[in-house]
């Protein structure tokens, strides 16, 4: 979806799209995209009723975020 730096997202560098994926565990895909040199941008949120989401950063700097179950 389309991020607005404002808000809620006033934390993120400028507006822009990010890509969501789902994954089997949020957990775990997270963890594995830290230890192969990824980063977290922005940590867990759960807007709503939707699954969680996490943001993260891989080391060129581009954004994703990853998104399902626990």
């Amino acid at each position: 979806g389309v991020v607005y730096a404002r808000g809620i997202n006033s934390d993120q560098p400028q507006a822009q799209w990010i890509a969501y994926i789902q994954v089997a565990s949020l957990t775990e895909s997270v963890n594995k995209a830290v230890e192969l040199g990824g980063s977290i941008a922005v940590d867990r949120r759960a807007p709503g009723n939707e699954w969680p989401f996490v943001v993260i950063q891989d080391p060129a700097g581009a954004l994703l975020a990853l998104m399902g179950p626990e």
